[in-house]
């Protein structure tokens, strides 16, 4: 696509850094904002090892995340080893999308990742800020099913999974459109159209139609996954057992 930003990968201070070539300088920004001299609000609902800030500059506004999580499940583990760091995959992946007309994702401006660390580098992230409000706010979810399935649609047609599906991580902006604030894609892709599949129905009453006897199976797959998983939170009275997901079992109506 003729004028399409580039992303140019360079060495800074530590990091691999991957950022959008398009004439503003993402760099300087995360540089102000480690050093203290940029006023950032940190979003509440962040772990220890996952924060995620607001930041302004320059007239715009932005999400920064920094990461550092290392996951707890071998096969997590396994396939970062193999595939190399996430973030910045993940940003290749969104970009090549949003050149394909792609339009219910952030961009990403900005992945700095620590060099030294195949898996899990402690990272940054510079991302796109979308206004308007989560999903969760809404008196009612059930009247945004058709928007929702249209909008994981889309991301499929791209070759993205959300992965992450809850309320909260899908934004209704002015127009009334749908966008999806933490495309996940994990994995590979074909499991992640399943998970979605299987998350939509279980968290919101959602039926997204699959296609074709590949993805039957893979869902019939993830299901039992699903199973296996919420059996042994119950187990543990873990937070998101099947008995104490109020956010999902209360939203559906």
């Amino acid at each position: 696509m003729a004028g399409k930003p580039i992303i140019r990968h360079e060495t800074r201070d530590g990091f691999n850094v991957y950022v959008k070539d398009d004439g503003r300088d993402y760099w300087d920004i995360l540089r102000r904002f480690m050093d203290g001299r940029l006023e950032a609000e940190r979003y509440p609902y962040t772990i220890a090892d996952h924060r995620v800030y607001f930041i302004a500059d320059g007239g715009r506004k932005y999400v920064l995340k920094h990461d550092w999580e290392k996951d707890p499940r071998l096969e997590i583990r396994l396939w970062r080893w193999l595939c190399g760091p996430f973030y910045s995959r993940l940003m290749r992946r969104v970009d090549r999308a949003a050149a394909e007309g792609c339009d219910v994702i952030q961009e990403i401006y900005l992945v700095a990742e620590k060099i030294g660390e195949r898996a899990y580098p402690e990272t940054y992230a510079l991302i796109e800020f979308c206004p308007g409000g989560c999903l969760a706010a809404q008196d009612s979810i059930a009247k945004y099913h058709p928007a929702i399935i249209e909008t994981v649609q889309k991301l499929h047609r791209h070759r993205l999974a959300f992965l992450d599906v809850h309320a909260r991580n899908i934004i209704v902006q002015d127009d009334g459109g749908l966008k999806i604030i933490d495309v996940s894609n994990r994995g590979t892709f074909l499991l992640g159209r399943a998970k979605d599949v299987v998350r939509l129905r279980q968290r919101y009453g959602i039926d997204l139609p699959s296609r074709g006897a590949v993805e039957k199976l893979m869902v019939r797959i993830v299901r039992a996954q699903e199973w296996l998983r919420d059996f042994f939170r119950a187990l543990r009275d873990h937070p998101e057992a099947p008995g104490n997901r109020r956010e999902f079992d209360e939203r559906k109506k």
